[in-house]
């Protein structure tokens, strides 16, 4: 585990670490094998300081699956824990890859069944929609027939990849998904959401929303990379210049 103070003394290295990238990286003489070594090191730590800073949450079991694993603890056996056997006992994919699936499965119920691939990464608690382990899992599904690309940039669900899917059961209500969402975003993206649901379904000023979520200047890079991740996943939208407003999927409008 990393101290407070230890979280700062690697984002400091990290910063000189950059700068001496950015220098080698204009050297030709057989140094530029070492720029990208410092590179790649340099981005596995700012990977594993995300990780340590934005824990993933915990993972969710489905009623379904409690019930099994309670009568698995109590020794009694029946019906649903045979069908739930049988279906585990089938080659599934990898533990990544079961994340995807499940994610995907859970956009389904709430009605988004080609989802953008910024929000498949976020349901499967990936940060980063270009992070390498990602991209593999996405990849080695596809091969295996359990998903397709619709169009650029969307993921679906595949028949054989919805009958591996165990997904958590469905938000009853338009809180709960938005208290999920919210908890899951943390930081800056919440804080920014919350007026706009609030406001829903109409729009917000953007520098009204860059106030109430403690910025003090609309442009600050800070706020313009949240609402851009909000846009990403599909949670906001600029209907007019200088104006957010929320999306209907939040609302459960399209399920």
């Amino acid at each position: 585990m990393l101290t407070d103070a230890q979280v700062k003394r690697l984002e400091s290295a990290l910063a000189a670490v950059a700068k001496v990238t950015d220098k080698l990286d204009g050297v030709r003489i057989g140094a530029q094998d070492a720029a990208n070594v410092v590179g790649r090191v340099a981005q596995e730590v700012s990977a594993a300081l995300v990780a340590r800073l934005n824990p993933p949450s915990p993972p969710y079991v489905s009623p379904r699956m409690e019930a099994v694993r309670q009568q698995q603890r109590t020794g009694r056996t029946g019906k649903v824990t045979a069908v739930m056997v049988s279906r585990r006992t089938e080659p599934g994919p990898a533990p990544v890859g079961q994340r995807i699936v499940e994610g995907l499965a859970e956009l389904e119920a709430l009605g988004a069944k080609t989802p953008p691939r910024e929000l498949v990464a976020f349901m499967a608690g990936y940060s980063n929609v270009t992070s390498k382990g990602f991209a593999n899992a996405v990849g080695s599904l596809r091969t295996d027939g359990l998903i397709s690309y619709p169009t650029t940039g969307t993921i679906a669900l595949t028949d054989d990849g919805r009958r591996k899917a165990e997904p958590p059961a469905a938000p009853m209500t338009p809180e709960d998904v938005q208290s999920r969402v919210i908890a899951r975003l943390g930081g800056a993206s919440a804080r920014i959401l919350e007026p706009l649901l609030s406001a829903y379904p109409k729009s917000v000023a953007r520098d009204e929303v860059a106030a109430r979520a403690g910025y003090g200047n609309v442009t600050s890079k800070g706020f313009a990379n949240a609402i851009g991740r909000l846009r990403s996943l599909g949670f906001i939208d600029y209907p007019t210049p200088g104006a957010i407003v929320a999306m209907p999927v939040l609302f459960l409008e399209g399920r």
